[in-house]
């Protein structure tokens, strides 16, 4: 194996026996073999020139498959430049170009002569396109969501990346099904025989190559990662990616409605929001009433088998039902309000149950109690459940919404986590960051919430402050020491955002706490590279100054 600069022994050998082999193939053919004479630069005397030419082109073809072999398996730093690249590129093309202008001396006196090595070249070419486009479907595939982790991710089962391969690449699969199809019905007999040879084992080298990566793949350590955990680390950049889709088209969404111009300055959009999501704390409560997809039916029985045992605790429910998901019952959740839509649920048959023996054992005693009236509260309860699962936490949906109140209420409760993540890694000190409350703000900071914790894109609770020039935020969120360096997945850091908005002020205030004004995006722009870009003067004078007398102190 090789260093992380070099390519490994084993490549170098392999690459120069390609390129010796390709010599003497190219002399045998051009100027021919004198019996009992040496070949040039081996030294050795062919014992059967027939044989010869095809011995050579077997030992070219194995050590540019051999070269690939130690390719992949040598460091990803010592084959990332251009210069190993063009190597490895010209080596093969060499191998591909001496055997085919030897391809008559190859082939001579055998079943396969006069027939060109295109036929053979069409093959192993169909091979591989196809192998590869099949591996890629199938890995997109595995990234498919269980419905539990789109349930929980609250995105589609299927990738919007998935979606697009599959898309693309099954025309392209059937269109290459098509062309081997023609290939074989006009190839020559001779071809033909191995066809089918030529196309499998291309195939399957792409799909073992796709299965190696995903079961043989090691750490910087050296330790192979298990397959589940390979699948899991793409399986979060596919997430990761439909976040962004999502939020893109949120956000057009929410400023079409809200009918903010393309031109806002990030003031007028956050004020825009805080319009949006304020709430009076004696909302009006949503009525609604549940009408079932699916029959069902609801059984009682004695928990203990004792039918005599009329204890309350003792009286189970159990509900059966028609359908396809066992667990599962369809439901229509219907508004009272007729401007608002219906919805459809899936809610758990086994919650249902749970209600219904709650009730049943809180109203032992009501003369009217019926099935229908012990199912309807069940079934309301579970909706109601199901839906505030479905939200935001109440804790979220407070510090949107600027309730301060709230907030101090629920933070004082045990079974509330201050650095609960809702969708999208948002957590309520996020919410409050990017909506402008500052006293939400220190409220959850004093209760011990984390002010570095950031969302699925990394965006920091100061990066939002910075975003939309609040002071106030920043000074709280540098009080109770926030990291004034993070960067989101972009790489941009506060003090790039702030510049990039022109928030002088903010700059100031995060330049005198000692953020780093030399930090680059991940296309190589400064703070400084943005003043200029922006056209931000005094910022720009501001970063310089800082930066003289960062180099000063070294």
């Amino acid at each position: 194996m090789s260093n992380e600069k070099q390519l490994s022994a084993s490549y170098y050998a392999a690459e120069a026996s390609v390129w010796l082999l390709g010599a003497v193939l190219l002399v045998c053919r051009f100027l021919g073999i004198a019996p009992g004479q040496a070949l040039p630069i081996l030294n050795v005397v062919p014992g059967n020139e027939r044989l010869f030419p095809r011995v050579v082109g077997f030992l070219i073809v194995a050590a540019a498959i051999y070269m690939v072999v130690e390719w992949r398996q040598s460091a990803r730093e010592a084959r990332s430049s251009f210069w190993p690249i063009a190597r490895i590129g010209a080596t093969q093309l060499w191998a591909l170009v001496s055997l085919w202008i030897s391809w008559s001396l190859i082939v001579k006196h055998s079943r396969f002569e006069n027939v060109s090595p295109a036929w053979y070249l069409g093959f192993i070419a169909l091979g591989f396109l196809m192998g590869r486009f099949i591996a890629i479907l199938a890995f997109s595939a595995l990234m498919i969501r269980s419905e539990s982790e789109a349930k929980r991710l609250r995105l589609p089962r299927v990738p919007a990346a998935t979606r697009a391969q599959f898309l693309s690449w099954t025309p392209v699969i059937l269109v290459l099904a098509v062309l081997y199809g023609a290939l074989f019905h006009f190839s020559p007999p001779v071809v033909t025989g191995v066809a089918f040879v030529l196309f499998v084992v291309p195939f399957l080298a792409m799909l073992g190559e796709e299965l190696v990566s995903l079961t043989l793949e090691r750490d910087s350590d050296g330790n192979r990662i298990p397959f589940a955990k390979r699948v899991a680390g793409f399986k979060e950049i596919y997430d990761f990616h439909d976040y962004a889709y999502f939020l893109i088209d949120h956000g057009e969404e929410n400023a079409k409605e809200l009918g903010i111009p393309r031109d806002s300055t990030p003031q007028e959009i956050q004020r825009a929001m805080q319009e949006k999501y304020a709430q009076e704390d004696g909302a009006e409560p949503m009525h609604f009433h549940v009408q079932q997809q699916e029959e069902s039916q609801i059984l009682f029985y004695p928990k203990d088998g004792d039918p005599e045992n009329i204890n309350p605790e003792n009286r189970g429910v159990k509900i059966t039902k028609s359908g396809s998901k066992k667990g599962l019952l369809r439901v229509s959740v219907i508004p009272d309000a007729m401007d608002e839509e219906t919805r459809e649920m899936e809610i758990s048959v086994a919650l249902v149950e749970t209600y219904a023996e709650e009730y049943l054992s809180t109203h032992t005693k009501q003369e009217n109690l019926t099935f229908r009236k012990i199912f309807s509260h069940a079934i309301n309860h579970t909706v109601i459940k199901a839906m505030m699962d479905q939200a935001a936490p109440l804790l979220h949906r407070a510090a949107n919404a600027g309730q301060i109140d709230i907030v101090r209420d629920l933070v004082g409760q045990e079974d509330v986590d201050v650095n609960e993540k809702a969708a999208f890694g948002w957590t309520a000190l996020l919410a409050a960051s990017a909506q402008g409350y500052p006293e939400i703000a220190r409220v959850l900071l004093e209760a011990g919430a984390n002010p570095d914790l950031g969302n699925v894109h990394g965006i920091t609770p100061l990066m939002y402050g910075a975003r939309y020039g609040n002071a106030e935020i920043c000074s709280i969120l540098m009080e109770y020491q926030a990291e004034l360096d993070l960067q989101d997945v972009y790489g941009m850091s506060a003090l790039i955002i702030a510049t990039r908005d022109g928030h002088q002020s903010i700059v100031e205030l995060l330049i005198k706490a000692g953020a780093d004004t030399a930090l680059k995006t991940r296309h190589g722009m400064s703070a400084l590279d943005f003043a200029y870009a922006c056209k931000h003067g005094k910022i720009a004078k501001i970063l310089r100054k800082a930066n003289k007398s960062m180099q000063a102190t070294k």
